[in-house]
């Protein structure tokens, strides 16, 4: 089919690309130090493909990592939204559900209150907010306090710098935070269960340092940095100071090189335009 043809032409050209770069970043340096133009082109063909191999098995690990991390990000974050704009009940059973595969859970007047053959441990899940304070850890102090009980586990989206020293200076009773990732880690990755997506929320992209990168090495500037790189590394044939040329060249061969293999930075929209 036509779009298949396109995509096949696309990959091919895009490789071609890469191969290109990665000759002439590697030509620039060899035919610097040996004059012989036929030994220096041989030479940096063979570097060519043994450097292209050795990136495409990098690449290859760095994006499954990325792809693996990616997906456990977003999961973690799903999770976290269905807590905050869920009833507060339907949080709390979930995770009394979830714990009584392991542990003993009951509700004391109408706190989940977990048991093993030790001790007991108040589980607070507090998702009315975005980030727990200190006025959530004391009341969290009290309503154990009242209870009797010396262990409190909180759940939570995030927590902030000032909870977290609070903590620390309580002897009485041990307080742990779990935020968003730390709750995914130990108590909803290994019981693999988690909430229902019921609720969807639109992805809002926010403008940092990388949208700079995202110009500057978009996949488009690639042919700008190439021309550019190949003209200097021509120059440095014809003038008498040509190290500084055959670095600029290899600069320009570097970012025309990171522009064709910057994934990240080279994202379409699948809906197109409109």
């Amino acid at each position: 089919s036509a779009p298949s043809l396109f995509k096949t032409a696309a990959t091919v050209f895009n490789n071609i690309f890469k191969y290109l770069t990665i000759f002439l970043l590697t030509f620039v340096w060899i035919n610097f130090y040996i004059k012989k133009l036929n030994l220096s082109l041989i030479i940096s063909a063979l570097s060519t493909l043994f450097i292209g191999f050795i990136l495409k098995l990098i690449n290859n690990k760095k994006q499954y990592k990325l792809n693996i991390k990616n997906k456990e990000k977003k999961l973690i974050e799903e999770c976290s939204h269905q807590f905050i704009f869920s009833d507060e009940n339907l949080t709390k059973n979930f995770f009394v559900s979830l714990l009584k595969n392991n542990y003993t859970v009951n509700l004391e007047n109408n706190y989940v209150v977990v048991e093993n053959q030790t001790n007991k441990t108040l589980f607070l899940p507090i998702y009315n907010t975005l980030c727990i304070t200190c006025n959530n850890i004391i009341n969290a102090y009290r309503i154990a306090k009242k209870m009797k009980i010396n262990n409190i586990i909180i759940v939570c989206k995030t927590f902030n710098e000032e909870s977290q020293n609070l903590i620390n200076s309580i002897s009485d009773i041990k307080i742990k935070l779990l935020d968003e990732n730390l709750t995914y880690k130990y108590i909803l990755q290994p019981a693999e269960t988690y909430p229902n997506f019921s609720i969807e929320l639109k992805k809002v992209e926010k403008l940092q340092f990388r949208e700079i990168k995202k110009i500057a090495f978009n996949k488009a500037k690639t042919k700008s940095y190439l021309i550019s790189g190949t003209l200097l590394m021509f120059s440095s044939f014809f003038t008498k100071y040509n190290v500084y040329y055959v670095i600029m060249a290899s600069i320009l061969f570097c970012f025309a090189l990171y522009s064709t293999f910057n994934n990240n930075y080279n994202k379409v929209d699948k809906n197109g335009l409109f």
